[in-house]
């Protein structure tokens, strides 16, 4: 008996480093929204108000800065001389305590918002899609194909393969400030993301993609079956999937959208640049198929707070978009001065570049007879990110949708204070 322990007799290398195919609708959860689950109403006038009189002071407009308690958000609402937010505030589905659900922050619909109203666009001369990208570099990449070529007559392959991929990848923001709280959310789950699917971090039983491409390559190679080399790059990104919102008098209603985890495969070209190679990795495409199925569990969930942040920075952009593009500001004669122009967004320690994700793999206890000799080269890096593009949302609205929105528009009207109000709950029958 021999134990495999290197990579054409056992071991696998994995280079995770971590962005776009096609959705497959049929992974996305399908789920609407219930009127009746909205229950919590901001007034976006009482929050620009407040935080303008307390200045550039951090300290100060605790209340308005985390949307006086709301932790979804659901949709907006024009009413004279103010936009509405609607949405709820919503405990965990664990025994953790409700407050451990991330709180909205103002600064995403802010970043969001400037970036729809073209305010950043004009400062820097054009203008992409909100995002994020964690991208190996290219030569970072014909480095690890050097080290996998020679990796059978390496005797330190546990550490020159780490070392080749522990290599900084670049990090980019695109059409919000880097390291501003959207920025430093989406990075962090994209940098997360990379372990997920090297297998190093878990969700629920999500079966890593090495896992996959792993299981495929001993059943394969026990078999007698010749299974060549599995390789090249993968690029997985969050993306905008399915949404459903209607519209009347003024209620959008946002009923569903879905945030989906998409995957291209990639190889580098002959310019020194990645490029789609219109193929298919099988475990990569399972891996974000069976992701995004969970998606809305995971945003749910207290254990994966990530998925959640995430989902409030993908819904506060499609309500900037919704702003920008029906006109709100003009429609409800609110002109939010402070928000829009003087607002200082907080600033986090994003750097612009991460060390390389890797992971070097032995199968445990894997003795395979002599003549059974494994012959398994497994090396797939990959890079990732965000794109929250919400362009044309407007176009699939449905409108003149009272039936859906005005048990929402009479919840808040009729729940409201005064005028001056902050934020009240309110109960849609």
């Amino acid at each position: 008996m021999k134990q495999i322990t290197h990579v054409f007799s056992g071991a696998l290398f994995l280079c995770v480093t971590n962005l776009t195919c096609t959705a497959t609708l049929a992974c996305e959860p399908d789920v609407l929204l219930a009127d009746d689950q909205i229950n919590f109403t901001v007034s976006l006038a009482a929050v620009n108000r407040e935080l303008a009189e307390c200045g550039h002071d951090r300290d100060c407009g605790s209340g308005a800065r985390k949307l006086y308690g709301m932790n979804h958000i659901d949709g907006i609402m024009t009413v004279p001389g103010d936009l509405l937010i609607l949405g709820r505030i919503v405990e965990t589905k664990t025994a953790q305590p409700a407050e451990s659900v991330s709180a909205l922050d103002i600064d995403d619909l802010v970043a969001n918002l400037r970036s729809a109203m073209m305010i950043y666009a004009r400062q820097v001369g054009y203008h992409t899609p909100v995002g994020v990208t964690i991208d190996m570099r290219p030569d970072t990449f014909k480095l690890l194909q050097k080290v996998s070529s020679e990796i059978n007559a390496l005797s330190d392959y546990d550490q020159t393969w780490p070392r080749a991929c522990s290599l900084p990848m670049d990090v980019k923001t695109f059409s919000v400030p880097h390291g501003s709280s959207a920025s430093a959310k989406m990075i962090s789950i994209d940098h997360w993301l990379k372990h997920v699917s090297n297998g190093s971090a878990h969700i629920n039983n999500l079966k890593s993609v090495t896992e996959r491409n792993m299981d495929v390559l001993l059943k394969a190679a026990r078999a007698g079956t010749d299974t060549g080399e599995i390789g090249g790059m993968t690029r997985y990104w969050f993306s905008t999937g399915a949404d459903d919102i209607v519209e009347d008098q003024g209620v959008y209603f946002i009923r569903k959208l879905n945030v989906v985890l998409l995957d291209e495969a990639e190889h580098l070209s002959r310019n020194g640049t990645f490029q789609s190679t219109g193929g298919v990795n099988q475990a990569a495409r399972e891996f974000t198929c069976e992701m995004t199925a969970m998606m809305g569990e995971l945003i749910e969930s207290a254990d994966h707070p990530q998925f959640k942040e995430l989902s409030d920075v993908f819904r506060w952009n499609a309500v900037a978009t919704l702003i920008a593009e029906e006109n709100l500001f003009v429609r409800s004669g609110l002109w939010p001065d402070w928000l829009i122009s003087d607002h200082r967004l907080a600033l986090y320690d994003v750097p612009d570049t991460i060390e390389g994700v890797s992971r070097v793999y032995h199968w445990p206890n894997a003795q395979e007879p002599d003549d059974k000799k494994l012959n398994v080269r497994f090396v797939l890096p990959s890079c990732g990110g965000v794109q929250i593009d919400y362009r044309n949302l407007p176009d699939r609205i449905l409108r003149h949708a009272s039936k859906e929105v005005e048990p929402i528009k009479f919840a808040v009207l009729e729940s409201r204070p005064n005028e001056l109000a902050e934020a009240w709950s309110i109960e849609v029958q």
